[in-house]
């Protein structure tokens, strides 16, 4: 087969998960899924070769991260059902601030490293209302600069399941430290450049604030141990990732 038949189905594999995912609304599993079986019989290839692959390429990934994915979701649960994410907010963000959106993306970025993005703009939107009104910001501003800091470290920065997941197919589930490094390095600037955005556009945006989504967060919870809770594994990966590094350059000596 030809580099460009190729390159032609992998773009089409890519756009058949884009597709799945956001208009048929399939789970992230089986969009993946699909489009592998997808890529699989367009390359010819034989259909028990094409499912021996796939239970190995999924056996030998659940092996290396899975068990980091299961604790990183139990985190996240955490931080959810205590309400400690919601008072980690209103401690970071003040009302008061002079860029209160600038302030919501930046806490959105820390916020979804640890919890899932969906989640985590549920439970802050409420917060983000409530600055919208105390501030005279714009809500669309307000919500857009919190989703973009959510999703950007979430799709990018483990110890999310997304970016652990990607690092074992590349085999670097040893060096999620550099992995985390280097989605930070691509999260920052993304998430201040949809802060931009928000800024420009969204004082334009109109819609109806009365079908806007209430506060669904539970009252309470401790800021201190839910900022623990989002440093602590950070400060793990780096050390098992400084661990490794010092391994391979004095394994010689």
């Amino acid at each position: 087969m030809s580099t460009a038949y190729l390159l032609g189905v992998l773009a089409l594999t890519i756009g058949w998960i884009i597709f799945s995912g956001s208009r048929l609304k399939w789970s992230p599993l089986f969009s993946l899924l699909s489009a592998a079986l997808l890529f699989g019989l367009l390359t010819a290839m034989p259909a028990n070769e094409l499912l021996e692959a796939l239970m190995q390429g999924f056996g030998q990934l659940i092996g290396n991260i899975g068990l980091v994915i299961v604790l990183g979701s139990v985190l996240g649960a955490l931080l959810e059902d205590s309400g400690s994410v919601q008072r980690l907010g209103q401690s970071l963000v003040s009302a008061r601030s002079r860029r209160p959106a600038l302030g919501l993306a930046l806490l959105g970025m820390l916020l979804g490293i640890p919890v899932f993005c969906d989640s985590g703009f549920i439970i802050l939107i409420g917060l983000a209302k409530s600055m919208a009104a105390t501030t005279a910001t714009a809500l669309p501003t307000m919500s857009l600069s919190l989703a973009g800091g959510l999703y950007t470290t979430h799709t990018l920065v483990p110890p999310t399941p997304g970016p652990v997941a990607a690092a074992g197919n590349l085999g670097a589930s040893s060096v999620l430290g550099l992995v985390m490094l280097l989605g930070l390095v691509v999260a920052v600037p993304v998430a201040l450049a949809v802060y931009a955005f928000a800024q420009w556009r969204g004082p334009a945006l109109r819609f109806d604030e009365s079908k806007a989504m209430h506060d669904s967060t539970v009252a309470g919870g401790s800021a201190t141990r839910a900022l623990v809770l989002i440093v602590l594994p950070v400060v793990l990966i780096a050390a098992g990732s400084t661990f490794e590094l010092l391994h391979v350059t004095f394994a010689g000596v």
